[in-house]
């Protein structure tokens, strides 16, 4: 057994490929896998928020203080950096995902994603002026 399937029982290759054929011949949006350009960008996106929130949290200080903070010790920091990663990542797997819990359609969807985005782009945008650096 060798290939993308290798490990999954119950699974072999020839079975994956015949079922993407399958669909691509089906209808499929885009060709086999059925990824469209702004599925890509999409993702990328989602995934940019994932790294601005633990960028955020990986450079959150001790404590604030007018002087230089210090830095938590690395546990703490890689702790909060995957507890923010995590969280962000269960709101979106529970309400926007392709296979949520429970879909959000209409406004409630296009609400969500701004705040959802925005989180992100304001944890890098904290990050990034906090850092000593200007917009």
């Amino acid at each position: 057994m060798s290939g993308l399937a290798g490990g999954l029982p119950g699974v072999d290759a020839v079975g994956l490929a015949a079922g993407a054929a399958g669909a691509a011949a089906a209808g499929g949006a885009a060709g086999a896998g059925g990824l469209t350009p702004l599925d890509v960008a999409a993702f990328a996106a989602e995934l940019a928020v994932y790294a601005a929130a633990g960028w955020w949290a990986w450079h959150l200080p001790l404590r604030r203080r007018r002087t230089r903070p210090r830095r938590r010790p690395v546990p703490a920091r890689l702790l909060l950096a995957c507890a923010a990663v995590a969280a962000l990542a269960v709101l979106w797997g529970r309400f926007a995902a392709p296979t949520a819990d429970r879909p959000l359609h209409g406004a409630a969807r296009v609400v969500f994603e701004v705040c959802w985005f925005g989180a992100g782009a304001a944890a890098a945008l904290h990050t990034y002026v906090r850092r000593g650096r200007s917009v």
